[in-house]
C-alpha cells in the first residue's frame, strides 16, 4: 500500500512498445503487466491521486486505449496542456468529434497550440466533412512546424483530394515524396489521383509502376488493386493504338 512504491514500480517495469518494437514485444509483455499490476494496484488505493491518474493515463494512451486514457483524464482536478491535447487526441480516435474540438480550442485560446493541435483539428474537420476547414488547419499546421512534413503534406493531399481539389492533391502528394521517398501511401494516392485527374493514363501507369516496383510488399490489397489496374490501363492504351 505504499503510494511511492507502487508509483515507481509502475514506472521500473515499463517498457515502451511501438510499431517498431512489434517483432520482440513478446519480451516486454510480461514487463508492461507487472507495470499495469502495481499501476492498478496503486489506484485501487489511491484513485483521486493525480500522479497515478496521469501516469496511467500516460500508458494506456501509449498502448492506443483511448477510452481509458479519457476515463483517466477526466478524473484530475487540473489539466496541464500536454493532458488537454491528449485529451483532445483520445475523443478524435473515439469519433466524440464535438469534445475533441473544444480541447483543441482551447490549447489555441490559452497560446498553448502546437503544430500538433493544428494537425487534429484537420482530422476532425476533415472526418466532419469541413473540407475547407481542414484545408486550413493542416495548412497551419505545416507552418507551425517542419519535422515531419510528409504526414502532413500527405493529409492535406486526403483533404484536398475529398474536396475535389485534385490538381493540388496531386502537388501535395509529390511533396510529402519529396520530404520522404518511402511514404508509400502518398506514392499509391498520387497514382489514383493522376488517374481520376489526367485523361493521358500513361501518367497514372507510370507512378502505379513505380509504386509495384518499390512498394509491392507493403500491403497486399493495395498491391492487388495496382497490378489489376497496371492490366486495365495496359489494355486500354494498347487497344487506341
Amino acid at each position: 500500500m505504499h503510494y511511492k512504491s507502487l508509483y515507481h514500480l509502475a514506472k521500473v517495469y515499463r517498457k515502451p512498445i511501438n510499431k517498431y518494437l512489434k517483432l520482440v514485444k513478446h519480451k516486454f509483455k510480461h514487463l508492461n503487466d507487472t507495470s499495469y499490476y502495481y499501476l492498478n494496484r496503486g489506484l485501487l488505493f489511491y484513485p483521486k491521486s493525480n500522479s497515478l491518474n496521469e501516469l496511467a493515463a500516460k500508458y494506456y494512451f501509449a498502448d492506443v486505449n483511448y477510452k481509458k486514457t479519457i476515463d483517466l483524464l477526466t478524473n484530475l482536478e487540473f489539466l496541464n496542456a500536454e493532458n488537454k491535447q491528449t485529451l483532445a487526441i483520445s475523443y478524435y480516435y473515439t469519433n466524440a468529434y464535438e469534445k475533441s474540438k473544444d480541447y483543441l480550442y482551447s490549447q489555441i485560446d490559452s497560446k498553448k497550440a502546437t503544430s500538433k493541435t493544428f494537425f487534429y483539428l484537420a482530422l476532425v474537420y476533415k472526418a466532419e466533412k469541413d473540407y475547407e476547414k481542414a484545408e486550413m488547419y493542416m495548412q497551419l499546421s505545416i507552418n507551425a512546424e517542419k519535422p515531419q512534413l510528409t504526414e502532413y503534406y500527405f493529409q492535406l493531399g486526403l483533404i484536398h483530394q475529398e474536396y475535389k481539389k485534385l490538381q493540388d492533391a496531386i502537388k501535395d502528394f509529390k511533396m510529402a515524396l519529396k520530404e520522404n521517398k518511402y511514404n508509400h501511401k502518398a506514392h499509391y494516392q498520387l497514382a489514383r489521383t493522376c488517374d481520376s485527374f489526367y485523361k493521358d493514363k500513361n501518367i497514372a501507369l507510370s507512378y502505379y509502376k513505380s509504386y509495384i516496383e518499390k512498394f509491392s510488399y507493403r500491403e497486399k490489397k493495395t498491391s492487388l488493386f495496382v497490378k489489376q489496374r497496371i492490366k486495365e490501363i495496359t489494355k486500354m492504351i494498347f487497344n487506341k493504338e
